[in-house]
């Protein structure tokens, strides 16, 4: 009996503390405060019939707010009117959506009695099924009297056409708890597994994502947890290097395993908004659904203008913003297209016969008289307009320039 029972009792101990050392692991990274109730001691609801569309339409039944139609911009947003007078009491944002859109993003906005012309907003994760989490403890904004909360939505940016964007969807109810074990979980949890849209770096498996998490970080929750499997194993575990390991091994390979289901499962909601807009579509169809749909038709534009033209030089492509630079060089590819803010104007004579393609820039201005471009400092470029299509503007370059 000895001989069986010291194994079973260190079999039974190690597995105790891996429990343990595990749970400990979750109620860090999930930011669970011990000392808080397990349940919250005060909730505040909200029904969603209770908020006002301000932009867009919205049509109130069954205790809800149905969201029919967006604004001129293809966004929504629902606000109304509250009393909360400690905001650093209820930290705990929970909230509910029926059909909310994959192909849209969600933030919680809200104005402080103290700041009346002040818009405070917060990044949300989309409702996983129709319920969502987030913690507002950590946002500096939440805090003192509370006169106004809402939401706004707008198409995913960067990913979805603005006009494919919009499916209507339910508001459905909100509430405000008060700091819980409960509360804490289910921010943790909707904060780790809840669907984001693809954002400039979803490429990093490890690193920042979409929408702004407020949490701990998933992965290196699994790490610790992990981590401290193995030093529990090796100090109060299996005898044996042989044994250990296959523990060890055992061990990573289910790590590896969780984190490999993790990053499947985000792929596979980021792809969720892909599926809606470009399932069921021929390659044509697809090809003119670009997420920045006014930068695609400048680009079609600016070939029916020019046309075969285009061979004769360089095309000198300038905008407002790196953004609709690097797009707008995009689809008009595989023209001979360069960045403008490579070649400072006083170099743009060199490049006799080359266009220069201007969207959404009021500078330089165009004078038709003398057929010179001019800039702020009053350089001056010879050149001959092609087109003034606000915001696309198309000049052809000469050889001369004027001081």
């Amino acid at each position: 009996m000895p001989g069986l029972t010291s194994p079973l009792l260190r079999s039974a101990s190690t597995g105790l503390a891996i429990a343990l050392w595990w749970l400990l692991v979750l109620l860090w990274f999930a930011q669970v405060h011990v000392a808080a109730p397990v349940l919250p001691q005060q909730r505040m609801p909200f029904d969603g019939a209770s908020f006002t569309s301000t932009v867009g339409k919205g049509e109130v039944q069954d205790g809800r707010l149905h969201i029919v139609g967006v604004g001129d911009g293809f966004d929504g947003l629902q606000v109304r009117g509250v009393e909360i007078l400690d905001a650093t009491r209820l930290t705990s944002l929970h909230y509910s959506f029926v059909d909310f859109p994959r192909t849209m993003e969600l933030v919680f906005v809200f104005r402080r009695a103290d700041q009346p012309d002040d818009v405070h907003t917060v990044p949300l994760a989309s409702p996983r099924g129709r319920t969502g989490s987030v913690d507002l403890s950590g946002e500096a904004e939440w805090r003192g009297e509370i006169a106004e909360i809402g939401f706004a939505e707008y198409p995913a940016a960067q990913s979805v056409p603005a006009e494919e964007g919009f499916a209507p969807f339910t508001l459905s109810s909100v509430e405000l708890w008060t700091d819980s074990w409960a509360g804490a979980l289910s921010c943790a949890w909707h904060d780790w597994f809840a669907p984001r849209s693809w954002a400039l770096l979803s490429i990093s498996a490890l690193g920042p994502d979409a929408a702004a998490r407020h949490g701990r970080s998933l992965v290196l929750l699994i790490a610790s947890g992990i981590g401290g499997t193995l030093v529990l194993l090796a100090v109060f575990g299996v005898r044996g290097s042989l044994r250990l390991r296959r523990q060890v091994i055992l061990v990573i390979a289910v790590g590896w395993v969780a984190l490999d289901l993790l990053w499947l499962q985000n792929l596979f909601g980021r792809h969720a908004a892909t599926r809606v807009i470009y399932a069921g579509k021929s390659a044509e169809e697809r090809q003119a659904l670009v997420p920045d749909s006014a930068l695609g038709r400048a680009a079609l534009r600016v070939r029916d203008a020019i046309g075969a033209a285009s061979a004769e030089g360089h095309i000198i492509v300038d905008a407002s913003s790196d953004y609709e630079r690097a797009r707008l060089i995009y689809h008009l590819l595989p023209m001979n297209v360069a960045p403008g803010n490579l070649f400072p104007y006083v170099d743009m004579p060199r490049f006799e016969g080359s266009l220069l393609v201007l969207y959404a820039l009021n500078t330089p201005e165009y004078d038709a008289e003398s057929a010179q471009l001019v800039y702020p400092d009053g350089h001056r470029v010879d050149a001959q307009m092609v087109i003034e299509e606000t915001p696309l503007r198309i000049y052809r370059l000469h050889q001369s320039a004027a001081p």
